[in-house]
């Protein structure tokens, strides 16, 4: 009873524990105290955005028949019957994407009651909805953005605080649902509970319908996509507007969202134009440019007035159309003679037929003020220009133009005035510039494009001069006749330049000053001369002078001329694109060649000297000597370094003065006064001596005891000249092929610049060779070119044997004598063996000696020890010493081991015995 005391108060107390705290959870909660409900309901989701609710069975609340019941999400949410669709008795549907805003709550579960009635106060049945994370919508990117803004729900639950989306799952529009195929970006941000930012892959850049099919979880959560695929695209092209340049042919197009860089634009961009095929960006000849700001055209259906529509595709993805009307347009109106006459009216868009190939003609109209002005044919008719004729009698004065084409009218800011000067067209025939037109009778100064009036001029009612030699200063611009009346319009001039002079150039290329009047390449509003340059004719070829830069106003410019040489060149400066706009020519030359110095190799003389010319430089070059033009050919360039001319002679001349001509500019002369001979060749002799032929230059004498030829200190003799370029002589027997050689000609040596030329003697030569026994004895060669002093003879190609020169005949025959063989040195062989004979620096080898083998012994030779025997014996019985000597100490230690172990088991038992 003891021990059950203290259990039981345990018990109670225990108990009494538990029914407070019972009673301060049903405070908090007041559903806990009241009736549970008796049926619980599950829920599953098919997809993200489709729940289904099932109840149990048994359960009370029928969703066919029963038409009040509701739906209460974490108790404060509530959804009724109508929010549902109803599949049958216990199953409901829910659209939770519609609906999520009324059940996404921080919590990742939350709690569901289902009520058959909203005054119920206890639930008929429980389930609890897990949410999920939901990916269902993606915004539209403009062209070259990298990220994209996904939209869903469930990506920053409390409850679940390490669920965060880590990447997105992308498939290009063109791929199939293959998950092999995907392509995986990071999450950039979460933004929101509803809303991240994914990078987009780098390969998407353009088009639409490319898709998000799987988002990943650091949790390993599955992220739901709707439908398992949701689209996204960018942004289609948007045209903002489409304007003629009314300076050239072309339009410019601007908008948004068509260019992706150069190399995606090229490929995916293209324009279209009803009633035409589809024109791609890569087609230069419409796309002129293609830039972030604008696009560039040109193309034939847009050089028409009248309505258009077009459009811009980049990779599939269409803009809107775009609608725009193309309305005449005026950009000049001429006055006319005051007793009536044409006027001129330029602009764009005048076009006389129509744009749809039948050309079928306009109907054109032009007004001037109230009085028709008709049009008339001219030979400037064009799209860009028309003349119509305006009758006598009406004075106007400021009138509005108009110009309607086929109904659609034209600007109307021109006003047209009777009675104008008006200049018409203008043409340099230097100095003189003659301008034509009309109403030139009131004239009282010619206004010049740097605001400078003129006033020393020619002038009729029609026509009008300038003379430019009287003007100091000019430069193309606009020059307006100023009238006691009214001032004509500009109009607007490219003045011819009128050079005076140039400086020279060097042959090397560089600047060149050139003066003159109207030199500048640009105009007074400083804007370029299209067209402009320095030419210069060289060679047949036109050459620009590049580099212009204005160094004095109008009067005096500056550029680059090429490399070249030559004298008298036309120089000219060009104004038009067209090079038919171009000045007077005035003579441009290179410097002079002069010569300063030469030195002589053989027969060449090297120049050195100021514009010479180069290899590079594409100069001709030409020589004359002695008063005598040199044959074509005779003056190049150094090869080895492209600068310095060479001029070779051949003349019997001995001294005269050289010209050296570059591109046909003759240098200064330079006198030769030290032409020293030279040898080309000499041709190899017998050793026994023989007529040596020297061939060469400028053995300038008639006299044999003028030239000294010597071979070593041995002079050859009986010398006869033959001409001044070869002489011959008696050469002494001799060897050798590189033997030096002496030259003097007229107490002159030849230079020491000269290539080295030696006298050479033939080499040797084998006919025949005579055999002996094996047991030795002499041996005849018969050749050629044998000297008695240094010929060796050996025999073999292994082991070469000596063949002893006993006697050498007549220079042709050898007579040697070979020992015996010895077996020591090889094996004799039935064979032919290699006779190679020297003399001196050259040799000859034939196969052309047989040993006779009679009475050959092939063993070895008793009278000699064999060295051989004594290495094939020692080494083998020095391998067996050392192989036993090893063994036997193997055998040593392996024993010296067992008894070793011996003891050790000894020492072992004894001490187990004394244990036990």
């Amino acid at each position: 009873m003891k021990l059950s005391l203290p259990f039981s108060s345990s018990l109670v107390a225990t108990s009494l524990l538990l029914f407070f705290l019972f009673c301060f959870i049903a405070l908090i909660d007041p559903t806990l105290s009241q009736q549970q409900p008796n049926n619980v309901f599950t829920i599953n989701s098919i997809d993200p955005s489709r729940f289904i609710f099932k109840l149990s069975p048994g359960a009370k609340v029928n969703f066919e028949t029963n038409g009040s019941w509701e739906m209460r999400f974490a108790s404060t949410k509530i959804l009724k019957k109508d929010s549902f669709t109803v599949i049958d008795s216990v199953t409901l549907y829910l659209n939770f994407t519609k609906y999520f805003d009324v059940v996404n709550k921080n919590d990742y579960t939350q709690r569901v009651d289902l009520f058959d009635s909203s005054t119920a106060t206890v639930p008929s049945a429980r389930g609890m909805l897990a949410l999920p994370m939901y990916i269902y919508e993606a915004t539209p990117l403009n062209v070259n953005e990298t990220v994209v803004t996904v939209i869903g729900f469930g990506f920053l639950k409390s409850s679940r605080p390490n669920a965060k989306v880590l990447d997105v799952h992308f498939l290009d529009k063109t791929m199939a649902l293959d998950p092999n195929l995907v392509s995986t970006a990071s999450v950039n941000k979460t933004v929101s509970d509803t809303t991240i930012l994914a990078n987009v892959p780098t390969t998407f850049q353009t088009g639409k319908s490319h898709r998000i099919v799987n988002a990943k979880a650091s949790n390993g959560e599955s992220i739901f996509v709707a439908n398992q695929s949701i689209n996204f695209s960018y942004k289609p092209p948007t045209i903002t507007n489409i304007v003629k340049n009314l300076d050239n042919q072309y339009f410019t197009l601007t908008g948004i969202n068509y260019f992706a860089g150069w190399n995606i634009t090229q490929n995916k961009l293209k324009l279209i134009i009803p009633n035409n095929p589809p024109i791609p960006a890569s087609n230069t000849a419409t796309f002129i440019s293609i830039n972030e700001k604008q696009i560039i055209l040109n193309h034939q259906s847009l050089m028409s007035i009248g309505k258009y529509k077009i459009q811009l595709d980049l990779d599939s993805n269409i803009s809107e159309e775009k609608e725009f009307t193309f309305n005449p347009i005026v950009t000049f109106v001429s006055s006319s003679p005051r007793q009536g006459g044409d006027v001129t009216i330029k602009g764009v868009f005048f076009n006389r037929t129509k744009n749809d190939g039948s050309n079928t003609p306009r109907d054109i109209s032009v007004t001037l003020g109230s009085v028709s002005c008709p049009v008339v044919e001219s030979a400037i008719d064009s799209d860009t220009a028309l003349v119509c004729r305006l009758g006598p009698g009406n004075n106007l004065t400021d009138v509005m133009v108009k110009v309607v084409i086929d109904g659609f009218v034209s600007n109307t800011n021109y006003n047209f005035t009777q009675g104008d000067p008006v200049i018409v067209e203008c043409r340099q025939v230097s100095p003189k510039v003659i301008c034509k037109g009309y109403n030139f009778n009131n004239i009282t100064d010619i206004a010049m494009p740097d605001g400078q009036t003129y006033s020393d001029r020619q002038s009729k009612e029609t026509e009008f001069t300038i003379n430019l030699d009287s003007v100091t200063i000019f430069k193309s611009g606009s020059i307006k006749v100023l009238s006691s009346f009214r001032d004509s319009p500009l109009f607007p001039i490219i003045f011819l330049p009128i050079p005076k002079q140039s400086t020279t150039p060097p042959t090397t290329g560089g600047t060149i000053t050139i003066t003159g009047k109207g030199l500048s390449p640009k105009t007074f509003a400083n804007e370029s001369i299209e067209g402009y340059g320095i030419f210069y004719n060289y060679r047949g070829n036109e050459m620009e002078c590049k580099n212009v830069v204005e160094i004095a106003s109008t009067t005096k410019v500056t550029c680059q001329v090429q490399p070249g040489g030559g004298a008298n060149l036309q120089l000219y400066v060009r104004v038009s694109k067209d090079g038919l706009s171009r000045s007077n020519n005035i003579s441009l030359s290179y410097n002079k060649p002069v010569v300063l110095s030469y030195y002589q190799k053989k027969n060449g003389f090297h120049l050195n000297g100021t514009d010479l010319g180069s290899s590079d430089t594409n100069v001709g070059l030409a020589a004359k000597y002695g008063g005598t033009d040199l044959p074509s050919g005779a003056a190049t360039f150094n090869v080895e370094n492209g600068t310095e001319p060479i001029v070779y002679l051949t003349s019997d001349t001995p001294n005269g003065k050289l010209y050296l001509i570059v591109e046909g500019q003759q240098s200064n002369g330079i006198d030769l006064i030290d032409i020293k001979p030279a040898i080309e060749n000499i041709n190899p002799i017998p050793t026994r001596g023989g007529t040596v032929t020297v061939n060469g230059y400028f053995f300038n004498t008639l006299d044999p005891k003028n030239i000294t030829f010597l071979s070593g200190n041995v002079e050859c003799t009986n010398l006869t000249i033959v001409s001044s370029n070869q002489f011959t002589c008696q050469a002494a027997g001799g060897f050798g092929k590189t033997r030096p050689v002496t030259l003097r000609v007229n107490n002159r040596n030849t230079s020491a610049l000269d290539p080295v030329v030696h006298l050479s003697y033939q080499p040797p030569t084998i006919e025949t060779t005579t055999s002996t026994n094996y047991t030795g004895g002499l041996v005849t060669i018969i050749g050629t070119n044998f000297h008695i002093q240094v010929t060796n003879v050996t025999i073999g190609t292994e082991n070469p044997v000596d063949c002893a020169v006993r006697n050498i005949i007549d220079y042709n025959k050898i007579v040697c004598y070979l020992k015996k063989w010895n077996n020591d040195d090889g094996i004799l062989k039935n064979e032919t063996y290699l006779v190679t004979i020297t003399v001196g620096d050259q040799s000859i080898s034939k196969l052309d000696f047989k040993w006779g083998l009679e009475g050959y012994s092939y063993g070895m030779s008793p009278d000699k020890p064999k060295k051989w025997l004594i290495a094939a014996i020692v080494i083998p019985v020095a391998a067996g010493v050392l192989a036993i000597t090893a063994f036997s100490f193997i055998l040593f230690r392996k024993h010296q081991k067992f008894k070793k172990l011996q003891s050790i088991n000894i020492n072992n038992i004894n001490s187990s015995y004394i244990c036990f």
